[in-house]
């Protein structure tokens, strides 16, 4: 059987190893960040394919490009998304670059997600502060808090999950 044969697709996993994936991702973000203007059309490409390894891919690229379209792009893959790994991966790691390069605009969107109506939207945004958090050069703690007051009666399950992790 063919590689693709083989995949878990249950999982719609390559079961590639986690490393393999890692390595592949540093090459792929340093390629992106070097030629920027073929960062979206790659990302899509690997996204639209399906499988966990290949949006870990598209995750990786998106972590690399600052302009404010990744906002856009994420939210896009994410409401695309039943994998809450990827989901995870996207709000750690696919919108780095641009919530340090333009951390007012990141909160002002995060706010905006926070009112989406898709669930997964909102429990992406609640992902999204929980790592900026964890990111000791972001330092706008105050207006996560300021952001999050209104919102915590009215979550649950995935929602509930990410903003205790918070």
């Amino acid at each position: 059987p063919t590689l693709i044969e083989t995949a878990d697709e249950a999982a719609q996993s390559l079961r590639v190893p986690r490393p393999v994936i890692r390595a592949f991702g540093v090459a792929l973000r340093r390629r992106a960040q070097e030629q920027p203007e073929y960062a979206r059309a790659a990302s899509a490409t690997l996204w639209e394919a399906g499988y966990r390894e290949t949006r870990l891919l598209a995750c990786a690229i998106l972590s690399g490009q600052a302009h404010e379209d990744v906002s856009k792009w994420a939210i896009d893959y994410v409401r695309n998304c039943d994998d809450q790994e990827i989901i995870v991966e996207m709000a750690q790691v696919g919108v780095l670059d641009w919530r340090k390069s333009d951390t007012a605009r990141f909160l002002v969107e995060v706010e905006t997600w926070l009112k989406d109506s898709d669930r997964k939207i909102r429990t992406f945004a609640f992902l999204s502060l929980r790592a900026a958090c964890e990111d000791q050069q972001f330092k706008d703690i105050p207006s996560i808090f300021r952001i999050v007051t209104g919102f915590t009666a009215k979550v649950k399950g995935e929602e509930r999950r990410a903003l205790r992790q918070l």
